[in-house]
């Protein structure tokens, strides 16, 4: 595929890739810095369009356009950088869970929380992880920096009550995260878990969206000392830890 040329910023394709930059543009369009990241992308098939410096290989099928830095540093999100960007359509997708087990995002809304719970989801083997209610986009800048291409490789989907309640109706368990005085500490709580299970994280401010808190089956919390609670990444973390050693 022969590369497009465009030197002017005036140019109609980069005011258009402007304002996706800007959010202002399609759905699920966004795009993505770093050449690690974009290849991720490209594997999972979601690449629409290079926009680089340079001619750059590896990317079969998929339209080139070469342009020069000044224009590259109108579009990236990055400081300095590093000479190729990429339009990526991060479209939901049918999924079939297939009793899979599940990561649910209860209005986390702090994209860069969300990203570096991809990142912590992938990096322990879950690969399931819906969003609910306000909880930050993926084809967030934020979100997508932070997860450092792991949410392409992630299954992922909003879903609402209806759904967990399926999920439910299914057999699965659903596992919420939560201070309450009926919650059970996590190393009490491995041996209660059942496969598959829906396990949720939530704001911080709020916590537990009091539907989802209905619905669960299973309370757990984190031991800690010194501090009322931890950041809902780092709790994400410790979590998806412990419950990827369940057999």
């Amino acid at each position: 595929m022969k590369p497009l040329v465009i030197t002017s910023r005036q140019n109609e394709h980069i005011k258009y890739l402007k304002k996706i930059k800007e959010g202002k543009g399609e759905d699920y369009l966004t795009l993505v810095s770093g050449l690690n990241s974009i290849r991720m992308a490209y594997e999972a098939g979601y690449v629409k369009e290079i926009i680089s410096t340079y001619l750059v290989e590896g990317f079969k099928d998929v339209k080139i356009t070469l342009v020069n830095e000044d224009i590259l540093k109108l579009l990236s999100n990055h400081v300095s950088p590093s000479g190729v960007i990429a339009l990526v359509e991060l479209k939901q997708k049918e999924i079939d869970e297939e009793n899979e087990n599940i990561v649910l995002l209860d209005n986390v809304q702090d994209p860069g929380n969300v990203g570096t719970i991809y990142r912590s989801a992938l990096a322990f083997n879950f690969k399931y992880v819906y969003s609910y209610g306000e909880t930050a986009s993926w084809s967030n800048n934020k979100t997508l920096q932070a997860s450092e291409g792991a949410l392409f490789h992630l299954n992922f989907k909003k879903v609402n009550l209806d759904k967990i309640k399926e999920l439910i109706k299914k057999g699965y368990q659903l596992i919420v995260t939560t201070l309450s005085k009926d919650s059970i500490f996590l190393e009490d709580a491995l041996d209660k878990i059942k496969k598959p299970y829906i396990i949720v994280f939530s704001n911080e401010g709020h916590g537990v969206n009091d539907e989802l808190l209905t619905l669960a089956s299973l309370k757990i919390k984190i031991p800690i000392q010194n501090i009322d609670s931890l950041n809902v990444a780092s709790s994400a973390a410790i979590i998806l830890y412990y419950f990827s050693h369940l057999n």
